[in-house]
């Protein structure tokens, strides 16, 4: 009712009209975020998700939680990155960061035609996924040892597995866990309840302002129409399947929030803010962050250089190097024989995020803002 249009999608030109969401949001202007988790908003909820099959009760929305998170941290070649916290994939970015960095600095050297650069990077970024599968989930309901996660003595560990002219493990998924846990001191890290509204398919947003407060704020559905459910005008998202069917600590399991690959985050050298960037992707999202950090401050590359530049991403699973069509064939050709399932896409292909990202630079003396040229995005000024 809300998307369609006598039978197909709304298209370029037509006026989308919510009023069932109009009335939810001038309800929530007027009571207040009780409305939403604990008043007639809810009570509707329910009775439409149940007569739909569902399972959620009055009792699910009232016992949520908001929780502030003090961010997780770590230093990557002189410059303090903060992304964010479990159960969200920051620990997982600051892993790759700290094991790649125990390789020298490439002088001119790039992503793009350094078929062993791309090697050492998929080595670093499969380490960390393992990682993620084995100790990441919600730490309200398992212990995670966010801080050994993103120990650079333990990164070193984890560097030291990786052969840098062979895949190690034909199978990703004989990869070992590690023992974080031993480098987790002091404990993980707090949090604290809080009553502030949540904002309302993945949106990435990156602000700075003239004070220099920053913002970094990525907000997902998970499908393109979540779940594909809609009650009172609002959609609901789809993040049940970020949990896992087999025993890892993010299995499903009551008053638990699942793990999610978004990973925001804030860049600061010598007390002073240098960028802020996050991108949607799914599962591509901490592979392209890292990757973009790193042409930045690796290769010296300017952010239209670095956003603009070919990508590749690799997961645990599935087993496949994704890459966009870019790279030159003898990069591609020799990782091939390396033993890598490579996976072409088209160039600028949507599959790698839309980067959001906004930069100082330090010789101009003013903030740089690019946008992702592979999905809608734009950056503004005033």
């Amino acid at each position: 009712e809300i998307f369609f249009k006598n039978d197909l999608p709304i298209m370029a030109g037509d006026t989308l009209i919510n009023t069932a969401l109009g009335h939810v949001l001038q309800q929530l202007a007027n009571q207040g975020i009780r409305y939403f988790y604990r008043g007639e908003f809810t009570r509707q909820v329910v009775r439409e998700i149940r007569a739909a099959g569902g399972y959620l009760t009055t009792k699910d929305f009232d016992h949520y939680k908001i929780y502030f998170k003090q961010p997780l941290t770590t230093v990557f070649r002189g410059f303090r990155i903060y992304s964010a916290p479990p159960p969200q994939s920051g620990s997982t970015l600051l892993e790759i960061l700290n094991i790649w960095q125990n390789i020298s600095p490439p002088d001119t050297a790039t992503f793009t035609k350094n078929w062993q650069l791309i090697h050492m990077m998929c080595a670093a970024i499969k380490r960390a996924d393992a990682d993620r599968h084995y100790f990441l989930a919600d730490p309200t309901a398992f212990k995670v040892p966010a801080k050994g996660l993103i120990n650079r003595a333990y990164a070193r560990t984890r560097f030291d597995d990786i052969d840098a002219e062979h895949i190690k493990y034909a199978n990703s998924a004989a990869i070992p866990a590690g023992n974080p846990r031993a480098f987790d001191n002091p404990p993980s890290f707090q949090h604290s309840e809080g009553s502030a509204e949540e904002p309302p398919h993945t949106t990435h947003i990156s602000v700075v302002d003239a004070q220099g407060n920053a913002v970094s704020v990525t907000q997902t559905l998970g499908y393109f129409f979540g779940c594909g459910f809609s009650s009172q005008g609002v959609l609901f998202n789809s993040s049940m399947t970020n949990f896992y069917q087999k025993p890892f600590p993010n299995h499903i399991r009551g008053r638990a929030r699942p793990v999610s690959s978004i990973s925001p985050s804030i860049i600061m050298k010598g007390g002073h803010l240098t960028g802020i960037l996050g991108t949607p992707g799914g599962a591509r999202i901490f592979n392209v962050m890292a990757e973009l950090i790193i042409r930045m401050i690796d290769l010296h590359q300017t952010p239209v250089e670095a956003m603009n530049a070919p990508r590749f991403s690799i997961r645990l699973h599935p087993d496949k190097l994704y890459v966009e069509k870019r790279f030159p064939q003898t990069t591609l050709k020799t990782l091939s024989a390396m033993g890598y399932v490579l996976k072409a896409l088209d160039p600028f292909s949507p599959f790698f995020g839309g980067v959001q990202l906004i930069w100082y630079d330090s010789k101009l003396q003013a903030w740089i803002g690019v946008s992702d040229p592979r999905r809608d995005g734009g950056a503004i000024g005033f």
